[in-house]
């Protein structure tokens, strides 16, 4: 991720502390996304209203919204804006526009540079989220398939960047895109065991209960009918290819596992919202902002539209936009309340930590460790850089069992040679015996157990 390492090498320099830095992440990763909704939905729609058209759409097209990385939703924002998916995201825009520049360039000068230009910020987008980058060279490919007046020998080269782009990000020295992209991936599992797959996911994980995903989505199933009817009138395929695309690979991950395959569902959403944005132009301003006309052609069309669905259109917009205030002002003022509490409670118990001392917690009380300072034997979430990574997670998890041995858990200590161990009390009722069997200098915060483990 080179973004984020020239923003760590500038914290250092600078001694921000980690907040400061994220902050103006924060900032840095919006501009972004401003300046890529600005340009893409400038050549895309070619109409002036567009870019804040699609800007709303993006921001306030949900429901309740769904907080987690690559969604777009205002309610989100506060919590993903400084997320290496944020700026891909913003980059992928950028990216886009820079497809349909090369896709309309007739010159061979102009040809070269927007290749070049795309190049880089596709290997760049690469780098920084593999997963965005994914998807934006699936975004790319689309346009080059579905873009109106475009020659062959454009099209041609323009698919030609992806593979020039993943040649070059294999000389990135920290990791290789390949292999981020194979990890996890496995045999397609049998019928049977699909099933159960679709019965274990539907219970247990939140992108999958029927409810709560409609209710998150909200405003932003009105792209399904939308695509249907733009598909039937052969408009805006690229963003119909793109939403009925990645969700044939959502409902597809119900039963065979494909690595982070919930995940397409928040892709899915962002090309459907461009979709009800061309629709809200449409309607609202009165214009055919189809990609398949030029810009002459453009200007001479008007579109009839019924008062009556204009009124419509803008009750739904407004709605869209107070619930989606609603939403955030309250999920602003309970992640405040709560992030703080999380933020003192941490540095309480880490400020006496030596910086990269290896702490040995259960992940779901560890993951905020790292940014403190700390290093965990196991993350919480899966990481494809992470050496012996299920390895790693099955030690942590035998070490607090019940059920282990004394003999294991000097092994597992052994193993690791953790110097510190941080248990959440209210969790672990064993946590007074692991603190009189491996702990020296001990301290109680609320509930969390922070101890130096005696060797």
């Amino acid at each position: 991720m080179p973004l984020y390492v020239a923003a760590g090498w500038l914290g250092h320099i600078l001694h921000m502390d980690v907040f400061t830095l994220y902050h103006g992440l924060s900032l840095f990763n919006i501009v972004l996304l401003l300046v890529g909704v600005y340009l893409f939905a400038s050549v895309y729609f070619r109409h002036r209203a567009a870019p804040v058209v699609l800007l709303l759409s993006l921001l306030f097209a949900w429901g309740t919204g769904i907080i987690w990385s690559n969604s777009t939703s205002f309610r989100a924002l506060p919590s993903v804006a400084a997320y290496p998916s944020m700026a891909a995201f913003g980059l992928t825009l950028i990216l886009w526009y820079l497809a349909i520049r090369f896709l309309e360039a007739r010159r061979g000068r102009q040809i070269i540079g927007w290749f070049f230009l795309a190049w880089g910020v596709c290997s760049l987008t690469l780098l920084i989220h593999v997963l965005t980058g994914a998807v934006a060279l699936g975004g790319m490919l689309l346009l080059a398939l579905t873009r109106r007046d475009a020659g062959w020998r454009n099209r041609i080269l323009l698919v030609m960047v992806i593979p020039c782009a993943l040649l070059a990000v294999e000389s990135w020295p920290y990791y290789s895109t390949f292999e981020v992209l194979a990890h996890g991936s496995g045999q397609g599992s049998a019928m049977g065991e699909g099933f159960a797959r679709f019965q274990r996911l539907v219970h247990a994980n939140a992108f999958y209960r029927p409810w709560s995903i409609l209710s998150s989505l909200g405003v932003a199933l009105l792209a399904y009918p939308l695509a249907l009817k733009y598909l039937r009138e052969r408009r805006y395929l690229f963003a119909v290819g793109g939403l009925l695309g990645l969700s044939a690979i959502y409902f597809l991950n119900l039963f065979v596992s494909i690595p982070l395959g919930h995940r397409a569902l928040l892709f899915a959403v962002s090309f459907g919202q461009i979709l009800i944005a061309a629709w809200l132009i449409e309607v609202l301003f009165f214009g055919r902002s189809c990609e398949a006309f030029s810009t002459a052609e453009f200007s001479s069309l008007v579109n009839e539209t019924s008062v009556r669905r204009r009124r419509l259109a803008l009750i739904l917009a407004g709605a869209c936009l107070l619930a989606g205030f609603a939403f955030a002002a309250r999920q602003e003022w309970v992640s405040a309340r709560e992030g703080r509490q999380l933020v003192d409670t941490y540095r309480h118990l880490t400020r006496k930590m030596r910086e990269g001392a290896i702490v040995l917690t259960p992940p779901e009380t560890g993951w905020p460790l790292p940014t403190f300072g700390g290093k965990v034997t196991a993350l919480y979430h899966p990481n494809p850089l992470v050496e012996s990574e299920k390895k790693r997670l099955q030690d942590t998890r035998r070490f607090f069992s019940p059920d282990s041995t004394v003999r294991e858990r000097e092994q597992i200590i052994m193993r690791y040679s953790p110097k510190y161990l941080l248990l959440n009390l209210s969790r672990y009722k064993m946590a007074k015996i692991y603190e009189n069997a491996y702990c020296g200098k001990s301290m109680v915060f609320g509930n969390y157990l922070f101890c130096e483990i005696a060797k």
